[in-house]
């Protein structure tokens, strides 16, 4: 196959030759498509191209997170320093409310129960002065207190707000007070102090007295409460002002909000700038962030702080917080996301500078290297031109030094190689010419044999085939003529069977002939006495007769007596008129007699009559009977041979059977002597399939090889058609 597949690249370049390739063509069909060398250099350069990209995006990245991280960090810091510092402030206004009720003074007024204010003592009067001093020192001292108010259920209450000065109405503001609801929170609190947005109450009242009060003055008011023998609230307010200094402080940008929520929801919010202080905003404004769910969510959270990123009016906000101590206030801050990105744009800017001349810069190097290497190229694409004609006298000289120049010395070292080997199987082709005529002479002789084999054999497996459906059919027939025998041989038995039964009844109807021979034997005795009977009767009807006749004479002559002793009667007149009487009923009797006897002698002759009818179907029914018994006679004569020829058919049966389980025997052998055949006619068939097959694939194999010999033929010839081309 190796001597194939080489005649077969030699009739390429003769194909090549007559086409006559222009060196341009054959230039453009090296360098076209992927595998060219200026793509693999500019599949090259995109490798590092590809890796600087990586590399600019990741920087990008890192950086983009890291600045991120750290504005995240640092704005969380930030809240977090100003929330410490509002509750150090909210912690020192708990601290003087705590002072106020540790003074001596307050056991002298405030937790006295039977405090009188009608009858109150010098001393208490001075301790009251002494805590009302403390509060507006407590007020001018602390940045965060902006007003104080003491209220008790005992004395007066106090306060640093102008509330009351007009009138002594103290004792009823407590009363008052802890009717309200946060009066009522206060005292049911297991707190003893707590935080909330304002007092409502006391500005209320504040309003009433001055109209010009203002809530917006108020950031938060704590309370606390003193319950033992007395009860004391302390409500101070804390300055707006001082958490709106703190909040000024946080400057997070355009855009970004700062808020201080107290624990009810009371906002002051400010807002960013990024060129100067940022700015309250009012309440008109539409700003709420108590209302959010991220705030519910912080105020939820476990943690004292923390930040995550939520949407704010449609854009993306890095959301910070801190909670405010243990007052329930929170500080807060919005950012926007895009502030926080902003400074890693300047990175991602100068990534993409960096990126481009890198870019540019390598595809200047891939175009220089592919122009060096072009020219190269195109040399040995000349050279290899003018061998794929057949002219092995081109050369491949070259200056270059490097790689090329490798490859093109190595081109020079093949081609004079090629030379001795075409020259060598120009030698060895002639000799390949004439032995494939030879093989191809003798494949031809055995062709000729193999399809003469083939033939016989498929006419040895047409009659294997024929012979093992023949046995086929044959097993077919014997197993219907099998299933028939055994049909006729159950239809034998049910006919013995029946011919036991027949003779059985026959036996029967035989016994039955007989007892009824007899008993039509007893019936004509009978009938015989019968008539004997019949006749004496018709003997003794006469006798009787000769007895009507006596008695008829008798019945005559009484008659005549009777008449005669009538007349006599009549002659004795009156004296026989009795005796006429006995005569007359002698006449009367003997009439009677008369017409008995008459009746008698009538019903004596239908006797008679009816006797002799008798005796008549007397004598014919014994000759009936004896016609019957003589046709009794031959039915058991005819039953007797009924009997004889059932038992020979019974025999004749029993022999039929004998003879049918005969032919069951040798109907299984029969069946298995044929299934033997059909499986070796089968196998027979099998085995002439694969003969066949066999030959079936000799004969194509020798077909091949006769094809193959035709082919090296031609190739050998081509071969030499092929050699002749080239130049030495």
């Amino acid at each position: 196959m190796g001597k194939v597949n080489l005649n077969q690249s030699y009739r390429g370049l003769l194909k090549q030759k007559k086409q006559k390739p222009t060196a341009k063509e054959a230039r453009e069909s090296t360098s076209a498509g992927l595998g060219s060398v200026s793509f693999k250099l500019i599949l090259a350069f995109a490798i590092p191209i590809i890796l600087i990209l990586v590399l600019g995006i990741s920087s990008y990245n890192s950086a983009s997170q890291a600045i991120i991280g750290n504005v995240e960090e640092s704005t969380l810091n930030t809240l977090n320093a100003e929330s410490s510092y509002l509750a150090l402030g909210f912690k020192g206004v708990e601290e003087r409310s705590l002072e106020l009720l540790s003074m001596e003074q307050m056991d002298l007024y405030y937790k006295v129960r039977t405090l009188d204010v009608s009858n109150v003592t010098t001393k208490q009067t001075e301790a009251k002065q002494d805590i009302m001093k403390k509060m507006f020192n407590f007020q001018s001292t602390n940045e965060f207190i902006y007003n104080i108010y003491l209220t008790a259920n005992v004395g007066y209450g106090l306060t640093t707000t102008s509330l009351g000065s007009s009138k002594q109405s103290y004792p009823d503001y407590y009363s008052q007070f802890i009717e309200t609801d946060v009066g009522k929170a206060i005292l049911e609190s297991e707190n003893s102090v707590g935080w909330m947005d304002y007092n409502n109450f006391f500005v209320e009242k504040m309003a009433e007295e001055h109209p010009k009060v203002n809530v917006s003055d108020y950031a938060i008011t704590m309370w606390r409460k003193y319950a033992f023998a007395t009860t004391i609230i302390i409500i101070i307010d804390v300055k707006q002002e001082a958490v709106d200094n703190a909040l000024k402080e946080l400057n997070f940008g355009t855009d970004s909000l700062t808020v201080f929520i107290a624990p009810q929801g009371k906002e002051t919010i400010f807002a960013g700038s990024d060129d100067g202080e940022p700015t309250k905003v009012g309440q008109d404004a539409g700003i709420s962030i108590s209302g959010q769910e991220y705030y519910q969510k912080a105020i939820a959270s476990e943690d004292k702080s923390g930040y995550f990123y939520e949407k704010y009016n449609g854009r993306d906000y890095l959301f910070s917080y801190s909670k405010i101590g243990e007052t329930g206030a929170l500080l807060c801050t919005l950012i926007p996301k895009s502030v926080i990105t902003s400074q890693a744009d300047s990175i991602r800017n100068l990534t993409l500078i960096i990126m481009a001349i890198a870019i540019i810069a390598a595809l200047v190097a891939c175009f220089l290297i592919s122009v060096s290497f072009g020219k190269a190229v195109k040399s040995s694409i000349k050279s290899l031109v003018q061998v794929t004609k057949g002219d092995l006298t081109a050369s491949f000289d070259t200056k270059r030094r490097d790689e090329f120049g490798i490859i093109a010395r190595s081109n020079e070292k093949m081609l004079e190689g090629i030379r001795g080997l075409i020259k060598e199987m120009q030698v060895i082709g002639t000799d390949v010419n004439v032995s494939s005529a030879s093989v191809y002479s003798h494949i031809e002789a055995l062709t000729a044999a193999t399809k003469d084999i083939s033939h016989a054999i498929k006419e040895i497996e047409s009659g294997v085939t024929t012979q093992a459906v023949d046995a086929e059919q044959c097993l077919i027939s014997m197993s219907n003529l099998s299933e028939r025998i055994n049909l006729v041989y159950d239809n034998t038995h049910e006919i013995e069977r029946i011919a036991d039964v027949t003779k059985n009844i026959t036996g029967e109807g035989i016994e039955i002939m007989d007892k009824l021979n007899q008993t039509s034997k007893a019936t004509t005795d009978i009938t015989n006495e019968i008539i004997q009977s019949i006749e004496d009767l018709e003997i003794q009807s006469q006798s009787i007769g000769s007895i009507i006749s006596v008695m008829n004479s008798i019945a005559s002559q009484t008659n005549l007596l009777s008449l005669n002793a009538s007349i006599e009667a009549a002659r004795a007149g009156e004296a026989g008129r009795g005796f006429a009487v006995v005569a007359n009923e002698i006449r009367s009797l003997a009439d009677q007699s008369m017409t008995s006897s008459k009746k008698i002698e009538s019903i004596i002759e239908i006797i008679q009559e009816k006797t002799q009818n008798t005796v008549s179907s007397a004598r014919q029914a014994e000759s009936i009977i004896e016609t019957q018994n003589e046709a009794l006679r031959q039915s058991i004569e005819a039953f007797q041979n009924i009997s004889r020829h059932v038992e020979n058919l019974v025999q004749n049966l029993n022999r039929i059977t004998d003879g049918i389980r005969d032919i069951e025997s040798s109907k299984t052998d029969t069946l298995d002597a044929i299934q033997n055949i059909s499986a070796v006619s089968q196998e027979s068939a099998s085995a002439s399939e694969e003969v066949g097959a066999t030959i079936d694939n000799m004969v194509d194999a020798t077909a091949k090889l006769r094809e193959i010999a035709a082919e090296l033929k031609r190739n050998s010839e081509n071969m030499e058609k092929a050699i002749s081309v080239f130049k030495f």
